[in-house]
C-alpha cells in the first residue's frame, strides 16, 4: 500500500504534506507489523504457560490421590 502511494506521487508534483503523510503511513505500517510479530510470540508463550499449568495440576492431583489412598 505504501509502495503504490509512493509510485503514484513519485513522478507527479506533490506537496510536502503528501510526503509527510507517506512517511507517517510507512512508520505506522512498520509499527503494526512489529506489533503483530510480538503478539504472535506472546500467544505462543501464553499457550506454553497454559499447558505447563495444566500438566502441573494433573501431576499434583495424582500425588494427592496417591497420598489419600495410602492414608486409607
Amino acid at each position: 500500500m505504501v509502495l503504490s502511494f509512493a509510485k503514484r506521487y513519485l513522478n507527479d508534483s506533490y506537496s510536502i504534506t503528501l510526503f509527510v503523510n507517506m512517511n507517517r503511513l510507512k512508520g505506522a505500517e512498520i509499527e503494526l507489523n512489529e506489533m503483530l510479530k510480538t503478539s504472535k510470540e506472546l500467544m505462543v508463550m501464553l499457550n506454553f504457560i497454559r499447558l505447563k499449568n495444566m500438566l502441573v495440576t494433573v501431576y499434583i492431583k495424582t500425588l494427592w490421590l496417591k497420598k489419600a489412598r495410602k492414608k486409607m
